[in-house]
């Protein structure tokens, strides 16, 4: 159950409310049967906006389908724990049901009277909340009603933000980057996917189908948004004054929700006039096509990575900004980092990584062909972890200190910046530690505080926050059925503990690192779930306990005197029946028994190595040998003869005596 109060039937399929981040199931209100509502079931790889949940549970608008609440259950048809986020359902219908589905054109009046306001009450209200939708797409609007006139936005928590928007609905500097690290953003980039939905109504489906997404992206930079969006279709004037303020480039200059109102109350406003990047003098040529803007340079090359390399180590590209673009104050700061030599392998990516920067400092940071924008990074991390090579990519990222260098390049900043400015120098710092508890595990859980543990061992749980860690480790020692080799701790679930439990400290995980030494790991293991027993509870963890009590047997053997291992063991098992995991640290970690066990193990060694000598002297005929006897008979002689003497003194001293 869910909250408390939602059942989910994995039975009772709802393909109407499906999203590309999980399928609908029909479910029920324990405490409202009235109310109907489904469970999206996330996928696995999916990473749900906890916080937006948490902030739009408190929501009843009409206009935006909007959770009730999120949890995790056992999804018994993949036997595994799933996230499940419960919404209320709705009467009506899916606008489209794919992305680039086709639909009936909307006509402007439709638009402006039936499909806007609502649309602009919604935004408004989640502004207030501080919360971006970044899912404005047609495929998740609905219309409802009796009429199919009530214009609902679909949700938006259930995968990370513009994961699955169209690059036709993102900004500029949102569709350069990975879907992944496409990051929260801000209001505006809602405003303008609101421009780009408009477009798509009025076209009735996607406005350029045969355009992919590099070449949208570059015609949205040589054209504009909005020209390139409304391509040759011809619009009214009021329309169009409303398109080019939503669709604007500029952030600063791109309409607020409160000027669409004015628009929507009658209020014409001036149109606004599209200012392109100037053009160079002379173009430059990347891949075969020729190139004139400075940030059509910039996405080119950066899809183009080895070649962008190429020029702007050889100073072709700061040459071609301060000849071509007349530009020469960027061509002089792209030849000083060029002018740069660190000896860092790295170094010619980091020149063109800054080149871009400078280039196109609206841009997102760009690194071997990969953009992220500046709040996209924790998302593309968890997201995409399991790709290696995506992987190795962000780790060069963090340990290059490339957001740090790619904020230094941008004329604004703001409290936003600098906390990912903090964030990010201390990932690099967990970076560069090897041991358990840090590396790019513990970045992984730092970046993203509500994600899930991926420890291979932990696969079937969603174990989010630490408190959850132990009740999920003892149902894996169950089901291991006393016979398992599960250590429970690896890199994932040390990170995990260091990310999300900070009050352990960093010594602890410091025996973990012992490949060679598999009695003190494991030793360090058991110390390491005591504290977080600790911390957290449950009190007892009969199975779990048990279970380490088998895999402690190498520190059990660890001990040289057998009667106190016969005792040990005794007193191991009756502990792990309490359940308690730091008693059955107290039973195996006794400083003043393992002194007493070194020292007597120490003195029969001494003994040891006496005995073993007289053998081998034994064995090698010592008290046989010619020698050894002389030195033996020499010994006695001599001790008899002092006998004898000191007799014949007693003697004559006692006759003496008797004399007197």
């Amino acid at each position: 159950m869910i909250a408390g109060r939602f059942r989910v039937d994995p039975a009772k399929r709802l393909p109407l409310f499906d999203q590309p981040s999980g399928m609908a199931y029909l479910a029920s209100d324990q405490k409202n049967a009235s109310e109907a509502v489904f469970g999206l079931v996330c996928r696995p790889e999916m990473q749900p906006r906890r916080d937006a949940v948490i902030k739009l549970s408190r929501l009843r608008l009409a206009g935006l389908l909007a959770p009730r609440a999120i949890g995790t259950l056992h999804w018994a048809p993949d036997d595994a724990e799933r996230e499940i986020v419960i919404f209320p359902q709705l009467q009506g219908k899916r606008l489209a049901e794919r992305p680039d589905g086709r639909f009936e054109p909307f006509s402007e009046t439709r638009l402006s009277r039936e499909v806007l306001p609502p649309l602009v009450s919604t935004l408004k209200e989640l502004g207030a909340l501080y919360v971006t939708h970044r899912a404005i797409r047609a495929d998740n609007l609905f219309f409802c009603g009796a009429d199919g006139q009530d214009v609902v936005l679909g949700e938006c928590v259930s995968a990370l933000p513009g994961l699955f928007q169209p690059v036709a609905c993102e900004t500029i500097e949102s569709g350069q980057a990975l879907p992944s690290g496409r990051g929260a953003g801000r209001r505006t980039d809602d405003v303008y996917a609101l421009g780009a939905l408009l477009v798509t109504l009025l076209c009735g489906g996607p406005p350029l189908p045969d355009l992919d997404d590099d070449e949208l992206v570059l015609r949205k930079i040589t054209r504009g948004s909005c020209a390139a969006l409304v391509d040759s279709r011809r619009f009214s004037s009021a329309v169009m004054e409303l398109l080019r303020g939503l669709l604007c480039d500029d952030p600063k200059e791109r309409w607020s929700l409160d000027e669409v109102q004015l628009w929507l109350a009658g209020r014409r406003m001036s149109p606004r006039q599209v200012l392109l990047p100037p053009r160079a003098q002379r173009a430059i040529t990347i891949s075969g096509r020729r190139r004139e803007m400075d940030r059509e340079v910039a996405q080119a090359l950066s899809r183009s990575w080895a070649e962008g390399v190429e020029l702007a180590v050889s100073g072709e590209l700061d040459g071609w900004v301060r000849r071509g673009l007349g530009d020469e104050e960027r061509g002089k700061r792209i030849a000083g980092y060029r002018a740069i030599s660190t000896g860092n392998p790295l170094e010619p990516d980091l020149l063109l990584t800054r080149a871009l920067a400078i280039l196109d400092p609206g841009g997102p940071m760009r690194f071997k062909g990969l953009a992220l924008r500046l709040d996209g990074l924790p998302g593309a991390l968890a997201q995409d972890y399991d790709n290696e090579d995506r992987r190795k990519l962000l780790a060069e990222i963090l340990a290059s200190r490339l957001p740090a260098h790619w904020i230094e390049l941008q004329s604004s900043g703001g409290a936003e910046v600098i906390a990912y400015k903090k964030l990010y120098e201390a990932l690099n710092g967990h970076l560069g530690h090897p041991g358990f508890g840090f590396g790019i595990e513990r970045c992984l859980y730092e970046a993203n505080p509500g994600l899930a543990c991926r420890s291979p061992g932990l696969a079937r749980f969603r174990v989010c926050q630490i408190d959850e860690l132990l009740p999920a480790l003892e149902r894996l020692a169950a089901g291991q059925g006393g016979g398992g080799t599960q250590e429970f701790v690896d890199r994932h679930v040390a990170a995990f503990c260091a990310a999300r439990a900070k009050d352990l400290g960093s010594e602890i995980y410091k025996g973990l690192d012992q490949p060679d030494d598999l009695a003190s790991r494991r030793m360090a293991v058991l110390k390491l779930l005591a504290e977080v027993q600790k911390l957290t509870g449950p009190a007892s963890l009969p199975n779990l306990t048990r279970a380490m009590a088998l895999l402690l047997e190498p520190v059990i053997q660890g001990f040289h005197n057998r009667p106190y291992r016969e005792e040990l063991i005794a007193e191991v098992e009756a502990t792990a029946a309490k359940g308690s995991l730091s008693q059955l640290v107290e039973a195996l970690d006794d400083p003043k028994i393992q002194r007493g066990d070194q020292l007597g193990f120490e003195q029969a060694q001494v003994l040891h190595r006496e005995l073993t000598q007289e053998i081998d002297l034994l064995e090698a005929g010592a008290l046989t040998d010619p020698a050894h006897v002389r030195r033996t008979a020499s010994q006695v002689t001599a001790v008899l003869s002092a006998l004898a003497a000191v007799l014949v003194f007693v003697a004559t001293a006692a006759l003496e005596v008797f004399s007197f």
